[in-house]
């Protein structure tokens, strides 16, 4: 790593600049990309209100016997 910064600051290594607009473009296409953030919180919150109320369930399942 440390010798690849080296390179770097000498100028004797020039990163691809089209392999890195073509990484773009493929990260834009994937399906996952155009989920907002807001959906990922969304869900979270659905998944850890089921658990909640999944392990009420089952706790006063297990009270009971």
């Amino acid at each position: 790593m440390l010798a690849l910064l080296g390179l770097l600051r000498r100028g004797c290594w020039k990163p691809d600049i089209e392999s890195e607009k073509s990484m773009k473009k493929t990260a834009a296409v994937s399906p996952l990309g155009r989920i907002p953030g807001q959906a990922y919180l969304w869900l979270a919150v659905i998944i850890f209100a089921a658990a909640s109320s999944i392990t009420r369930k089952l706790t006063e399942i297990g009270s009971q016997i």
